[in-house]
């Protein structure tokens, strides 16, 4: 199995001008036979957004990547349980240490994880992860935005209702990317028409080379078979 990993994240214009800097946050672990990935975008309205950003990705990614084929093979409702307790811990000791808070560490969650037979994703809040095959890309989870008057975050308590794992064949793609909603608004319109002509990566990376009014984050993981 040969896998490649990309990721980027672009502060935002709005990040700038407020002086907040980055909020967003992605965290990979690449194994021979697969990998764990998320990508986290902090809440605006929350102080802490880019720790809180930075401590659920790690944490996600942790959880799957210590026992790769156990989740990949672990049934959704029992995944989502241990992930959400571990979360919550983390999150909790954090607002601890910080004197703060919980929600000041808000951020959505998306992940994913491949044992170099199956294949599992999850999403909380906006963005949107795609699937690749053959130089193609397709929506596989679409941002839930809490019914268009805000999204989803990850320091909610009943947040593990909202937090969407799905488990597809392998074999369908050859790749998946994971954008939050900053990046996926430079690379598309409505409707998830693309705002340039190009094929899906050129615009991937078009679209990171340009300028944000929001901060922008992609993780682009591609992999193949070693006689593919």
């Amino acid at each position: 199995m040969k896998i490649s990993i990309e990721a980027n994240s672009i502060c935002g214009l709005k990040q700038t001008q407020r002086g907040t800097g980055l909020q967003d946050s992605y965290y990979v672990i690449s194994r021979p036979d697969g990998f764990s990935a998320a990508v986290t975008d902090g809440a605006s309205c929350a102080g802490c957004a880019a720790q809180g950003a930075e401590i659920t990705a790690q944490c996600v990614v942790r959880i799957l990547g210590s026992d790769l084929s156990g989740s990949c093979r672990t049934e959704k409702i029992k995944l989502s349980e241990r992930i959400m307790a571990e979360l919550d811990r983390e999150l909790d000791r954090a607002a601890r240490n910080k004197d703060i808070a919980r929600k000041e560490l808000a951020s959505t969650l998306m992940f994913a994880a491949f044992d170099g037979k199956e294949l599992l994703f999850g999403h909380l809040g906006d963005g949107v992860i795609m699937g690749l095959h053959g130089g193609n890309a397709s929506v596989i989870s679409f941002p839930d935005n809490d019914g268009g008057s805000g999204t989803y975050l990850t320091s909610t308590r009943n947040a593990g209702e909202h937090l969407r794992i799905c488990k597809v064949n392998a074999a369908d793609y050859d790749g998946i990317v994971l954008m939050t909603d900053g990046m996926m608004k430079s690379m598309f319109s409505d409707l998830y028409i693309p705002k340039k002509t190009l094929p899906f990566e050129e615009l991937l990376y078009s679209a990171a080379d340009g300028s944000h009014n929001d901060d922008a984050s992609f993780v682009i993981i591609k992999w193949r078979n070693k006689n593919g």
